[in-house]
């Protein structure tokens, strides 16, 4: 996903609203890092199972990038061997430098900090992107924190031909009717064969990417504008919280310590983000435009994909030197607050210095116009 393009149809067509959703997925996995990490138990219990529960914000960050990349190129030329050479060019300039360098800092982190010396086959992994495709090799280096890059690596080649089949299906409902049912099939079979690898393997998530790509199909081809999107948006964002923490509550899933059953929940995510992104893209309110337009949100849309990768920094920070000398006696709700802060910062920094100056100066040098 191109934070420059999302903006772009942000401002020209007013469906700023999606740069709110990709932050709050990324701060829903914020939390879900922070309480995996140091343990903690909030109060409330659907709070707590929701959050305890938190990577499922990586289902709809897949779906939501289908919807985006369809949204923006679904009509252009990828039989063009130009395009669709800067097309895959681009989708990597954005994300690899970034990527890249979280896995320097967090070497030389480890190396000085906790004296661990990470082997070049943990280094190689990151830099070529496998970490998703090795299930045993999931907690090793930075694989459990970067393994949704190689995903989206994954995802980003098979969009061109993906986009030629959502585009050229005739019936729509069918259509997305087959991809939800193939979407939930893997996890019937996981039922009786279970081999914790569903949660990460790219495979598994092209159901959630061409969803989104059918809901944004939907989006292009509908004219309707709700006057009422409102209450649907919090009746959908309720129905997804509530959903979510009793399926949990009730052991629908067996949990493994990095939640690789938690695809399992597409069985009700699979229909409610697509919905939530619609309702997202279709309400007009005043009220509701004034909250979403605006370039607070916009630029909270932008370093989101940051946000997602400095987690890894930030929690080994924390847990590594803060916590041990426990500055000033702070509570766990001050340090959450500490490292959100923390966490905002080192994502505001990683995107000036590399998603826009390195990314774009990349992309003045590779690809053609």
């Amino acid at each position: 996903m191109d934070n420059q393009e999302i903006t772009k149809i942000a401002r020209y067509q007013k469906i700023g609203s999606l740069n709110l959703f990709k932050f709050a997925l990324a701060f829903l996995t914020f939390l879900f890092h922070w309480r995996l990490s140091f343990s903690v138990v909030y109060k409330n219990e659907l709070i707590d199972n929701f959050i305890h529960v938190g990577h499922v914000a990586m289902n709809g960050f897949f779906i939501l990038s289908g919807f985006l990349l369809y949204y923006i190129y679904s009509k252009k030329d990828f039989f063009n061997s130009d395009y669709l050479k800067n097309f895959y060019l681009k989708r990597l300039i954005k994300i690899l430098p970034s990527c890249y360098f979280i896995t320097v800092v967090m070497y030389f982190l480890k190396f000085f900090i906790v004296h661990e010396q990470t082997s070049w086959v943990a280094v190689l992994m990151q830099i070529l992107l496998f970490q998703a495709y090795f299930p045993e090799l999931f907690g090793l280096f930075l694989n459990g924190g970067l393994w949704f890059i190689s995903v989206l690596v994954f995802l980003y080649f098979l969009f061109p031909l993906l986009c030629f089949i959502t585009r050229s299906v005739k019936n729509l409902p069918l259509f997305a009717i087959s991809v939800y049912l193939l979407g939930i099939f893997p996890l019937i079979v996981d039922c009786y064969y279970y081999n914790g690898a569903l949660y990460f393997l790219p495979y598994f998530r092209i159901c959630e990417f061409v969803m989104g790509m059918i809901t944004a199909r939907f989006f292009i081809n509908s004219k309707i504008n709700l006057k009422n999107g409102g209450l649907y948006l919090i009746m959908t964002m309720l129905a997804i919280f509530f959903s979510v923490s009793i399926l949990y509550k009730n052991n629908f899933i067996n949990h493994t310590p990095f939640g690789s059953r938690s695809i399992y929940y597409d069985v009700v995510l699979l229909i409610l983000y697509p919905l939530l992104i619609w309702f997202l893209s279709k309400t007009k309110t005043k009220y509701f435009l004034k909250i979403t337009e605006n370039r607070l949100s916009d630029y909270l849309g932008k370093i989101a994909y940051s946000f997602f990768i400095t987690q890894i920094i930030c929690m080994f920070l924390i847990k590594n030197i803060f916590m041990p000398k426990d500055y000033f006696g702070m509570s766990s709700t001050c340090m959450l607050a500490v490292s959100f802060v923390m966490n905002l910062v080192l994502a505001i920094i990683l995107y000036e210095l590399f998603e826009k100056k390195v990314s774009n100066a990349l992309i003045k040098i590779f690809i053609k116009n």
